[in-house]
């Protein structure tokens, strides 16, 4: 699975974030071919805060 971590603090009080790349029918892809992502946020040592489905702009 193709994905990124984003360190830094998040909107909602995480210390980092992950994006995951997906296909228009949530195949798991390159960050160059993703029409879809998943992006968690997080604290430190993984406790999920948030995670949201984008539609990305082509």
């Amino acid at each position: 699975m193709v994905y990124e971590v984003i360190h830094g603090k998040t909107p909602l009080g995480g210390d980092y974030c992950e994006m995951y790349y997906f296909t228009d029918q949530m195949v798991p892809c390159e960050k160059e071919s993703a029409v879809r992502a998943i992006l968690r946020e997080c604290k430190e040592g993984g406790v999920l805060i948030n995670e949201k489905i984008l539609i990305l702009k082509k």
